[in-house]
């Protein structure tokens, strides 16, 4: 009876545990999606954009192929530093995958890749300031040569 009773509460665990799971089970489903598998397979070769397009086909079939949105997110914010883009597919996942453990870990890398879309806006801002001053500065020798050159047929 006591062996019985501890394989009923193991199992009982199990059961429970796999209910709060349920965002994880869903995305292991999604998974096995043939066009999920293919652009898995895309990504692990090295062929983000091509990963990318795939998903997106897999989105536009079957909407409900939600892990797509997470893994497309990833490989735009880790591979092609499209933060913006990672930003779109983290908060669609999250809208329709509220449930997922994954949830913290999805937070902080939205946070993150909403810093570093700032950053790169930041840093253009600087590298369009830093032409800006150069083209002045080439203006204002030019100009200071005139002005010298009319000063000296007076």
């Amino acid at each position: 009876m006591g062996r019985m009773a501890a394989t009923a509460a193991v199992l009982a665990a199990v059961l429970l545990g796999g209910c709060r799971g349920g965002a994880g089970r869903r995305d292991a489903a999604d998974r096995q999606d043939p066009l999920m598998r293919r652009a898995a397979a895309t990504a692990a070769q090295g062929d983000a954009r091509g990963a990318v397009e795939m998903y997106a086909k897999a989105l536009a079939r079957d909407p409900g192929l939600v892990r797509a949105h997470l893994d497309v997110a990833l490989l735009r914010h880790d591979r092609e530093k499209d933060y913006l883009g990672a930003v779109y597919h983290y908060r669609r996942y999250l809208e329709l995958r509220p449930d997922t453990e994954k949830r913290a870990m999805i937070l902080n890398r939205m946070r993150l890749a909403e810093q570093l879309f700032a950053a790169s806006i930041l840093e253009a801002d600087r590298r369009e300031a830093r032409a800006e001053l150069e083209a002045l500065r080439r203006e204002n020798g030019m100009l200071k040569q005139r002005i010298a050159d009319l000063e000296g047929t007076r």
